[in-house]
């Protein structure tokens, strides 16, 4: 991890791996090493790329080249409080606290049993936020809003989406209540003494003569109050004193309402004109979904692929095709979710043009990939085009927003600066995403200056607002944090594109921008920029040498915009604390050895004085870098985590090495030390600031003298003892937080808007590659001619260095003569010393004899004094008495007076009572005289309703009587009615019953001739085996067959009679004849051996199989009704194909041909109502029965569901018609089942209705089957075959097809079948 310690636990598998970057590893590049379980790559400059399951570069365990990207919220959450930038830069202590405990931005936490949800199992802890996922994943903690997002894993189902549903119709229910309360209060009067917050406090300190104080938290130059409307603003506020006062609940309600969607406005108008009308026809229901069809291909793709180890060999780099900033899917979906931003809600013909739509200002929100969404789709990714001019639109329309005065979109208020930083954060982390999924990862991969300068323009952007947003204490506390773990993933992906392999960090693409996607040089939209203190800022496209500075915007330049020195030192300043200062060194000497001109150029070197002058603890030099001009605005704000750190230091060192004792004569030197210089030494805002951080560390500051040198306040050391303040109940140690520098840093820009900061106008001399001078590749003759002038520089060193041997020595012996003359001149210098000691001395004792005279003469003076003051005291004390005698004679005189008062006070009260009581008397008299006139009043109309309600009685019994009437006349009718439906239903009845006795006894007539019929046939099987025991070799005759036939005619007369029979007594003679089942393993048997000999010759005897063995399952189709009550026509066709086949035996036929051994195995089953029972069926005998007028409907619906399966399975039928063309209408329904039906058909055979025509007509049925299940087994001469292996070959096969062959896996239904 990059500076943290990271248990195996915690990351879910590997090694614990404890320290900074150079942790153990089986392979070490460069500077950067990682640790990785697999192989770890290394690439120019020393940044090891890292596999598998590594543990990347800046901490996030990574699952694919690029290092990985972060999970879920993991090492600290997003809302923690940032206890320390990096390493040991962590809360004041009384030392330095251990290096790589802390990584960038996290707080150290305890380790945890289990890990949180959204880590990686098989990766590692990422300080940058958490653990670090799959390839493609972005870096960083996640914030709650996301989206959404989230983190956590696929969809729940219908329940889940519908619980979703109803949490978000909740939570919009909670959020306009709140906006209706608001709206109450707006109208309710404020009270007086609660004015607003000003905009910024700009008094000025008694001490420091007109220093600008600290920036509050509410601070805006238009709007004095910081929220929407005129009630005052729940924001938090920061104290001097250090600590952070936040108002849990008002922070709640303000985060609802910064994240809330934009409800109070329709936004289906300001989409464009074809996107509104396809989001009306998806509320229609007219479409499905909102998933693309490239999306539905995508993952079609997917499953053809087959995944496994050849699919990754076979990627390539996906290629975004999104024109827009924001996809036309997206946009749909979020607006209809009612998930569209205030920031990004265009405002036409306002701040926006007039033809603006939610597509000109809409931008890609951020969302991690889960089951059901898939980031990976090119219609959903934008190219490095328009990730570009994405950059570009943010700062021109975005960015400064919260310094552009009002905005009619926040109800005429100013937008909160965490509103404008939280949009910006959001949608430059889905920036980033973009060019992870089209692989921009550096070498090995895609690099172009367009993903070099978008990184760029994103890391200005958060090295910017980490000072910017300083004064905004809920910033401090919440945000900072993961701005730093941003601002670190973008530096380490910088570091990775910067070391590419073929050096195309700074070449262009085919379709890049050549003004780097910007459109325009101002900030636009409302009104220039103002910063938070009032001052005006520069919006002028005037062409200003300023503007020239810029490094973005321009084109045709050498550095195609890119800054690669820039981005390196600030590199450096973030990674001071990591490992103890281990890391810059060794990233130092990666750039020193792979690229000489990076590492000697300006601000690279600048940031290692930086380092070293914090790692000496320097604070002089490294508060006099910071104050200079020459350190450019984006190092100072990155120095500015440091800042509170290196105070603590340099108040410990001074405590310690101040107000120090003479080993002579005991008495304290630089016992003082001016608080007007510590202001100016440790660059504090103000004197205030200096004071409070004084106090912070129990360090003494006293007021001098009013007159002369010693004015002011000072430090007194002497009687200071330096120590940390901490918290009194949880006993840790309080946290002072620098002000905002506002003389110091902010001073740097200028009046540059944060626009010019991100495009590079304040980065300084030096930042990019083009004002440095590159090596340039020599030819060999050149290398020669360079070995040898460096072989003669070497030899001229060499004589160099002995001629300043020579000079040395001389030198050396010219010093020990200055030396002993300056000891000589020394050892007088001390007799003088010493003379001019006992001078001193002796005045000394005069001036104590002189002051001692003093003293006395003070003395009787102050007895003098004292003895005047006690005469003065009696004095005052006599005349207080008399004073307070006079008072009581006087409050004598006025308790009379007032007792006086009081009497006649209240003989008037009385009277006024009495009069009081006589007239409430006449008013009792009067009100009881009208009380009297209103109940006659009342009485009378009382009387008067009461035959009101008489006459509507009578009225009302009238209209009764005559719906009585009506009502039993209708009565009388629906009885009738009744009585006639009864009669109807008896009679009907009465028919169906006399129709189920009909039925009864013909099916006990025939149930009986039946038995009889079993009977006479019983007996003819035996007598039939008794003849074959006598002749095994013969067949059954047939005339035995009819003689003992017991049927209503002679079988005699089937072969002399040619005349129709019906087809029910065909079907039972046929079924009673017996020895005729078909041997369908031996009928296939031998086709298969006639069609391997027939095409032998090409067949090689050495390489074709000895062996083999052919599956054949028929099923067979034919109507059957066990229920119904007439079953003789389909019972005896039933009875005659029984006869024929042998249903659910297995039956196995072997034979042996030229050498070669055929084995068929065959089952025969009947057809069910489940399309299951065709599972795994080569063939189908599809019967169509003759005509039967009772069954014609149950039996075209059986054929026609029997044909419908068929045609899903597309197994091949051969259709045995026995319809006898009796009924036109059944034979046509017949004929159109059999060609439109869309079953494959092999064959179909229409009988003669004679015993023999039948059989033969199921002959050919057969012979039909065979040549169809030959003709597909026999291939090239070789009969398809199953080889025989053992059972743990199997399960061996049966796991590779179900681990990496798709295409054979069984899918539902052939499960279950």
């Amino acid at each position: 991890g990059f500076g943290g310690s990271a248990p195996a636990a915690a990351g879910g598998g590997g090694t614990s791996t404890t320290g900074g970057f150079p942790s153990t590893s089986s392979s070490t590049v460069g500077g950067f090493n990682s640790q990785s379980m697999t192989t770890t790559s290394g690439g120019i400059g020393g940044f090891g790329s890292v596999s598998a399951a590594a543990a990347s570069a800046f901490g996030g365990g990574s699952g694919g080249a690029f290092g990985g990207a972060a999970g879920g919220g993991g090492g600290a959450s997003s809302q923690d409080d940032d206890d320390g930038m990096m390493g040991d830069f962590s809360s004041a202590s009384s030392s330095p606290a251990p290096p790589s405990l802390t990584p960038f931005g996290a707080i150290p936490r305890k380790k945890k049993t289990k890990p949180q949800h959204g880590s990686n199992a098989g990766g590692s802890i990422s300080p940058f936020g958490g653990s670090t996922a799959a390839h493609g994943e972005d870096m960083g903690a996640s914030s709650s809003a996301a989206s959404g997002g989230d983190g956590g894993g696929g969809g729940g189902g219908a329940d889940e989406l519908s619980r979703l549903k109803a949490k978000l119709e909740a939570k919009k229910k909670k959020l306009e209540e709140q906006k209706r309360q608001r709206a109450e209060k707006q109208h309710q009067p404020q009270p007086q003494g609660h004015e607003s917050v000003p905009a910024a406090e700009g008094s000025t300190t008694g001490g420091d003569g007109g220093e600008s104080s600290r920036l509050r938290a509410s601070s805006s130059p238009f709007n004095p109050r910081s929220v929407r409307g005129s009630t005052p603003s729940p924001v938090p506020t920061r104290g001097k004193r250090g600590g952070d006062q936040i108002d849990k609940a008002a922070m709640a309600a303000k985060n609802a309402e910064r994240f809330a969607a934009n409800t109070d406005r329709t936004t289906r108008s300001l989409l464009p004109p074809d996107l509104r009308k396809k989001a009306k026809a998806v509320d229609e229901g007219r479409e499905e979904g909102e998933i693309s069809e490239s999306q539905k291909d995508d993952d079609d793709g997917d499953e053809e692929d087959g995944g496994g180890k050849g699919a990754l060999s076979k990627a390539k780099s996906l290629d975004g095709v999104c024109l827009t900033m924001c996809p036309d899917e997206e946009l749909l979906r979020r607006e209809k979710e009612g998930d569209i931003q205030m920031l990004e809600t265009p405002d036409p013909g306002g701040l926006h043009p007039a033809n603006w739509t939610l597509r000109d200002t809409a931008v890609k929100r951020f969302r991690r990939s889960a089951a059901d969404f898939k980031l990976d789709i090119p219609e959903l990714v934008r190219p490095a085009s328009v990730l570009e001019r994405c950059c570009a639109y943010l700062e021109e329309w975005v960015m400064e927003r919260d310094r552009q005065g009002p905005d009619t979109r926040y109800s005429g208020s100013v937008p909160p600066s965490l509103d404008v930083y939280q949009f910006i954060w959001d949608r430059t982390r889905m920036i980033r995403k973009d060019f992870i999924l089209q692989n921009y990862v550096g070498t090995g991969a895609r690099c172009s200056a367009s993903a070099v300068r978008c990184h760029e323009r994103i890391a200005r952007w958060h090295a910017m607002v980490e000072h910017q947003l300083s004064h905004i204490s809920e910033y401090v506390v919440q945000q900072s944090q993961q701005n730093i773990q941003e601002l670190g993933q973008t530096m380490k992906t910088l570091n990775f594109y910067y070391d590419d392999a073929e050096g195309r960090a700074t070449l262009e693409e085919s379709d890049a921008d050549a003004m780097h996607g910007c459109q325009n040089n101002i900030v636009m939209g409302g009104q220039g920029p103002v910063d938070y203190d009032g001052a005006t800022l520069r919006n002028a496209d005037d062409g200003s040498s300023t503007a020239s500075l810029r490094i973005i915007g321009k084109p045709d330049q050498p550095s195609r915009g890119t800054a690669e020195p820039e981005m390196r030192g600030l590199y450096i300043l973030l990674t001071l604390n990591n490992d103890g200062g281990m890391e810059v060194l060794k990233y130092a000497a990666s750039l020193y050895v792979n690229r000489p001109e990076i590492y000697n150029s300006r601000p690279v070197q600048l940031a290692l004085s930086v380092f070293r002058a914090k790692k000496d603890y320097n604070y002089a030099r490294f508060f006099s870098i910071l104050r200079s001009p020459d350190t450019p605005y984006l190092f100072a704000c990155i120095m500015f985590k440091y800042v509170e750190q290196m105070r603590k230091a340099a108040l410990r060192i001074m405590a310690k090495t101040f107000g120090a004792r003479r080993k002579d004569t005991g008495e304290n030197f630089y016992d003082k030390y001016s608080l007007r210089d510590l202001v100016h030494l440790l660059s504090f805002e103000s004197e205030d600031e200096a004071r409070e951080a004084c106090q912070h560390y129990n360090l003494s500051v006293v007021k001098g003298e009013d007159d002369g040198a010693m004015g002011g306040e000072w430090v007194e050391w002497r009687k200071s003892d330096f120590r940390e303040k901490r918290d009194p109940k949880k006993g840790h140690v309080v946290r002072l937080r620098p002000w905002k520098m506002v003389r110091t840093i902010e001073s740097k820009l200028n009046g540059a808007t944060r626009l010019a900061v991100c495009r590079g106008e304040v980065s300084g001399e030096g930042a990019t590659l083009s004002q440095i001078r590159s090596p340039v590749p020599m030819s060999s003759q050149e290398l020669t001619a360079a070995q040898q002038q460096q072989q003669r520089k070497l030899a001229a060193e060499a004589e160099q260095r002995a001629k300043d041997v020579d000079r040395l020595q001389q030198q050396k012996e010219a010093a020990e003569k200055i030396e002993t003359e300056r000891k000589k001149k020394a050892e007088e210098e001390a007799a003088k010393i010493a003379e001019l000691k006992r001078l001193e001395e002796e005045k000394k004792r005069r001036r104590k004899e002189a002051e001692e005279k003093q003293r006395q003469r003070q003395l009787a003076l102050k007895h003098a004094e004292q003895e005047r003051q006690e005469k003065l005291r009696r004095e005052a004390q006599e005349k207080k008495r008399l004073e307070d005698e006079a008072r009581a004679r006087e409050a004598e005189r006025i308790k009379r007076e007032r007792e006086a008062a009081a009497r006649a006070e209240a003989e008037r009260r009385k009277a006024e009572e009495e009069a009081r009581l006589a007239a409430i008397e006449r008013q009792r008299q009067e009100e009881r005289k009208r009380a009297e006139a209103a109940e006659k009043e009342r009485q009378r109309q009382l009387a008067l309703e009461r035959a009101e309600e008489e006459r509507r009685l009578a009225e009302a019994k009238r209209r009764a009587e005559e719906e009585a009437a009506r009502a039993a006349e209708a009565a009388r009718i629906a009885e009738e009615a009744r009585l006639k439906r009864i009669r109807e239903e008896e009679e009907r009845q009465e028919r169906e019953w006399q129709r189920k006795l009909d039925l009864a006894r013909k099916l006990v007539a025939f149930r009986r001739w039946r038995r009889r019929v079993d009977e006479q046939r019983r007996g003819a099987r035996i007598t039939h085996r008794t003849l074959e025991q006598v002749d095994p070799t013969s067949l059954t005759p047939r005339s035995l067959s009819r003689a003992t036939t017991p049927t209503s005619f002679a079988l005699q007369s089937f072969q002399s009679d040619q005349s129709r029979k019906r087809p029910e007594d065909l079907f039972y003679c046929l079924g009673n004849l017996s020895g005729r089942k078909i041997d369908m393993p031996s009928y296939i048997g031998e086709g298969l051996v006639n069609a391997v000999s027939s095409s032998q010759q090409a067949a090689d005897p050495e390489t074709s199989s000895r062996y083999s063995v052919s599956m054949f399952k028929m099923v067979v189709i034919m109507p059957t009704f066990p229920d119904a009550d007439d079953v003789n026509t389909f019972e005896t066709l039933s009875l005659w194909i029984h006869s024929r086949f042998a249903f659910n035996v297995q039956a196995i036929n072997k034979r042996v041909h030229n050498n070669k051994h055929v084995e068929v195995r065959s089952i025969i089953v009947e057809s069910q109502d489940q399309a299951e029972s065709y599972a795994g069926c080569d063939i189908a005998l599809f019967i169509v029965p003759p005509f039967d007028s009772l069954r014609r409907d149950e039996c075209i619906s059986f054929l026609s569901k029997q044909a419908s399966h068929l045609s899903k399975s597309s197994i091949p039928s051969v259709i045995l018609n026995l319809d006898d063309g009796s009924d036109e209408v059944y034979s046509q329904m017949i004929r159109n089942l059999i060609d439109k039906g869309g079953v494959k058909i092999v064959g179909e055979v229409s009988p003669h209705w004679t015993v023999e025509g039948l059989d033969s007509s199921l002959a050919s049925c057969c012979d039909m089957i065979r040549s169809a299940f030959v003709g597909a087994q026999v291939v090239d001469g070789e009969v398809f075959t199953i080889d025989r292996v053992s059972l743990p070959e199997l399960g061996r096969l049966c796991l590779r097809n179900i681990l990496w062959d798709t295409e054979h896996l069984v899918d539902e239904d052939s499960a279950k079948a």
